[in-house]
């Protein structure tokens, strides 16, 4: 996750960055997430046979090929031009828990 805190900070304005590295409130939300990650811990794997893997997930029922979603977050026009169409364009979302219709 620095990783990614340094590119964006590299490539969003001041206000932007601020933004989007903020939490609300006391900010505790922000500390959990953070100590999450670091909890994580990735173990590579070599010269293994993966061409019969499957990384899919359920979630609601809904049983979705990859553990990636996308959380709601506001004022995304300040990172893209496109803002929340960019997002809607670029990922597989279900449109029926979307703001926007799939025409748009």
């Amino acid at each position: 996750m620095d990783d990614l805190e340094r590119y964006a900070a590299q490539h969003l304005d001041k206000n932007a960055f601020d933004y989007f590295s903020s939490g609300s409130g006391d900010d505790v939300t922000l500390h959990e997430n953070r100590q999450a990650f670091k909890r994580l811990i990735l173990r590579p794997r070599m010269l293994r046979n993966v061409s019969h893997q499957d990384i899919s997930v359920t979630v609601l029922g809904h049983k979705l090929s990859m553990p990636i979603c996308v959380s709601p977050t506001a004022f995304q026009g300040m990172a893209h031009p496109d803002g929340e169409l960019a997002t809607v364009r670029e990922c597989p979302i279900w449109f029926e828990s979307s703001q926007f219709l799939r025409e748009d």
